[in-house]
């Protein structure tokens, strides 16, 4: 069986479909560099806690 669609629904959708694989692709690069400035920053945190342990005469890991 086949079907016979108007030439601008298939044109229509065909750009609908070409939208979204850029939009897509937009979003996926935006995600990229979230989790790039999201390790950076965990990498940044472990480093100033590591540096307010060794300026902290008070602060000890042992919990007594």
């Amino acid at each position: 069986m086949t079907f016979a669609y108007p030439n601008h629904l298939v044109l229509a959708l065909d750009d609908e479909c070409r939208q979204l694989v850029n939009l897509n692709r937009n979003l996926q690069a935006k995600v990229d560099e979230f989790r790039q400035m999201v390790s950076a920053q965990g990498e940044r945190i472990v480093e100033l806690e590591y540096l307010l342990d060794l300026h902290n005469p008070f602060s000890s890991k042992l919990n007594f």
